[in-house]
């Protein structure tokens, strides 16, 4: 039986968890809309503790969050990379090689 603190705080840390649910919604990057569709507030087990953050089906979401060291980036059997800019532009690179900062 938990008591009416235990309630209380739990009621508490849902709603500041919702709060922090909808900001991490608004501030995540869109391309294809599957990394902010994936910001979940999990079920409590502990009526003192609540976690936010994405499952495990989005599985890229930590480079997202916590970006990437400096890297070379190879084309897999073509001549070109291909990227989308998020404003909406495109851009084509025709090398062999590139070096990505993050």
């Amino acid at each position: 039986m938990t008591s009416e603190y235990d309630e209380a705080i739990a009621k508490f840390l849902r709603q500041g968890a919702e709060m922090l649910r909808t900001e991490a919604t608004n501030n995540a990057p869109v391309v294809t809309g599957r990394l902010r569709g994936d910001i979940t507030v999990f079920p409590q087990v502990n009526p003192t503790e609540i976690s936010v953050g994405n499952t495990s089906l989005i599985d890229y979401a930590v480079y997202v969050y916590y970006g990437t060291k400096p890297h070379t980036i190879r084309p897999k059997k073509k001549k070109s990379n291909f990227w989308i800019v998020l404003k909406g532009s495109f851009h084509y690179t025709f090398i062999k090689k590139e070096r990505y900062a993050a």
